[in-house]
C-alpha cells in the first residue's frame, strides 16, 4: 500500500508570502532612480524678452510606474526647489535643439524638452576644449539619449502643407511610442498632438510628401513635405509603434493585413475609411 504525503501550508506562511509579495510590489513602484544631475541655465522665453537663471537640475523617476520628474533647485544643496516638471507617457513630446532669434539675430542656442502643454528650455553653452579648439562640449547629450530611450522618441524637420494650425514655414514632427505631435522651433513649443490610436492611415506621395489621415472623418488630414528620405522613415516609425499599440486589440482579420494594406503609398478615398 502506497503512502501519499500532502504538503500543507500554514495560514501564517500564506500571510508571510502575501506580505512579502505586496512589499516587493510596493517597493518596486516607489523606488526612485536618479538618472542625471547637472548645473544648467534655465531659460524663460517670452515674446519680447527672455530671462536666464542658473539652476541645479535633477532628473529622476520610476520605470515601473513610468512617472518621471525634472526638478530645478536653486543650487546643488537641493534645499530650495524652484520649479519641477512631471514627465509621463501622455504629456512627453520630445527634445529639441535650436536658436532663439529676434529678427535676424541669434540671441542664444537652446536645448528644450517639450510637453503637450509646456516646454522647459535650457541655454546651450558651447565651450572650447583645450585639446581640440572648437569642439563642442554638450552636457545635454546624455539627457537626450536617456529620454529617447525611455519614450522611444524622435523628430524630423518638415514643411507644413495642409491640415496644421500654424503659420510657421518650418516645423518639427515628433513621434513617440505613444503619440504624434507637431512643434515650432522659435520658440520651441508643441501646438498639436494626437494619440497613436487616432491615426487611420499614413502614406507617401512621391518621395517627399507624407500624408496622415485620422479616424475622425471631420479632420481633413495632414500633409507635410519632408527632407530626403525622411517621409519613409517617419512612416515606418509610425507603423511600428501603431502595430505595437494595437496588437492586443486587433481582431484576426485586421492582424492578417500586411504593411502595404494598412499603410499605403497611394491615396485612399475618404468614403472607404473604416475604423481600424
Amino acid at each position: 500500500m502506497s503512502t501519499v504525503t500532502y504538503s500543507v501550508t500554514s495560514p501564517e506562511n500564506v500571510i508571510m508570502m502575501l506580505s512579502k509579495t505586496l512589499y516587493e510590489t510596493v517597493a518596486s513602484n516607489t523606488d526612485i532612480t536618479r538618472y542625471y544631475t547637472a548645473n544648467v541655465c534655465h531659460m524663460t522665453v517670452a515674446k519680447k524678452k527672455k530671462t536666464t537663471k542658473k539652476r541645479w537640475a535633477v532628473f529622476q523617476g520610476n520605470a515601473n510606474t513610468q512617472l518621471y520628474q525634472l526638478k530645478l533647485y536653486k543650487d546643488d544643496s537641493e534645499r530650495i526647489l524652484k520649479t519641477s516638471f512631471t514627465l509621463t507617457t501622455d504629456n512627453f513630446i520630445g527634445t529639441e535643439r535650436g536658436e532663439i532669434r529676434r529678427g535676424n539675430s541669434v540671441h542664444s542656442d537652446y536645448f528644450a524638452i517639450l510637453f503637450k502643454d509646456d516646454t522647459v528650455v535650457f541655454r546651450l553653452d558651447r565651450k572650447q576644449d583645450t585639446g581640440n579648439p572648437g569642439e563642442e562640449e554638450d552636457t545635454f547629450s546624455e539627457w537626450e539619449n536617456i529620454l529617447k530611450e525611455i519614450y522611444k522618441s524622435d523628430g524630423w524637420s518638415v514643411l507644413p502643407r495642409r491640415g496644421l494650425q500654424t503659420s510657421e514655414q518650418k516645423i518639427v514632427i515628433y513621434v513617440t511610442q505613444y503619440g504624434l505631435a507637431f512643434g515650432t522651433l522659435n520658440p520651441p513649443k508643441c501646438f498639436q498632438h494626437w494619440p497613436l490610436k487616432d491615426i487611420f492611415d499614413c502614406r507617401i506621395q512621391g518621395r517627399e510628401f507624407l500624408l496622415i489621415d485620422f479616424n475622425d472623418e471631420t479632420h481633413e488630414g495632414i500633409e507635410v513635405k519632408c527632407e530626403g528620405w525622411d517621409a519613409t522613415t517617419i512612416r515606418q516609425t509610425l507603423f511600428h509603434f501603431i502595430s505595437d499599440t494595437n496588437e492586443s486589440n486587433e481582431d484576426p482579420e485586421q492582424t492578417e493585413r500586411t504593411d502595404d494594406e494598412r499603410y499605403t503609398e497611394t491615396p485612399r478615398s475618404p468614403t472607404t475609411k473604416k475604423s481600424p
